[in-house]
């Protein structure tokens, strides 16, 4: 180690650049040792729970009592341990945001999640959810609304997946639709998945029939100029076998021993 410094939030070093496979060795070997799997976890730390019928501007304003915010005093991060969805999308260009609506007693409160559109397949309408959370307002067009900035969010029950082959035939059909045998944003095909899906199949479980497509070469996943997730339609001939999908394997065990 050529030199080393730092305080209580920072540190930093300086090693050989020859020597930097070495480094990255010893402490890999280290953390097997010392780190055990649930430090691995990301947690988040709430100061309080809020129910979200109290979130409104008023509630947003006294906790911005609070600022200025920094090195010991840090923004504040509340939950709400029991929401219903009443609605989620994506946003941006890139459909790479995402916005979950969660109804109150008065209508509902908008709660956004930067850089998330994986949420988009994990939390569904009508589901109940957990989330935690900072508060913000949100000005537009004369209108004042508080908002909640996601820092977690999950669901309170976790919906099971399960596929069989029945279930896929119909999802197929939905997909080969949407993309009318091009392509199509993948936001599209997953919206128009969770549109149509038959009432058996819950969201979770629609969406993942993504990846045995994938896997069987049906469609593929591609990126546009723009950087929008793409989905394209292959043209497959013959037959197609279940069992080669490691997807379908797993969460359809029972049938494919069968």
């Amino acid at each position: 180690m050529i030199q080393f410094g730092g305080h209580a939030a920072a540190a930093g070093f300086s090693i050989d650049a020859s020597r930097i496979d070495e480094l990255r060795h010893r402490l890999t070997e280290y953390c097997k040792v010392q780190v055990s799997p649930d430090e691995y976890i990301p947690v988040v730390s709430i100061d309080a729970t809020l129910p979200v019928d109290d979130i409104d501007v008023d509630i947003v304003d006294r906790v911005s009592a609070l600022e200025p915010y920094g090195m010991g005093n840090s923004t504040p991060i509340f939950g709400v341990m029991d929401a219903k969805v009443q609605d989620i999308m994506l946003m941006g260009q890139l459909k790479n945001h995402c916005k979950v609506i969660l109804a109150t007693a008065n209508g509902s409160v908008d709660a956004i999640a930067w850089n998330r559109p994986d949420l988009f397949r994990h939390i569904f309408q009508g589901m109940n959810v957990k989330v935690a959370f900072t508060l913000q307002k949100n000005e537009w067009q004369g209108f004042v609304s508080p908002q909640l900035m996601i820092q977690d969010i999950e669901p309170i029950i976790e919906e099971p997946i399960q596929l069989s082959a029945e279930g896929l035939r119909e999802i197929y059909t939905i997909v080969r639709l949407a993309l009318k045998g091009g392509a199509n944003s993948l936001y599209h095909v997953e919206q128009e998945i969770l549109r149509r899906k038959p009432t058996n199949q819950n969201g979770s479980s629609a969406l993942m029939a993504l990846d045995v497509f994938k896997e069987l070469g049906i469609i593929s996943e591609e990126t546009n100029d723009n950087g929008q997730a793409m989905i394209r339609w292959n043209v497959i001939n013959g037959k197609l076998d279940l069992t080669t999908s490691v997807t379908f394997i797993t969460y359809s065990p029972q049938e494919v021993i069968q």
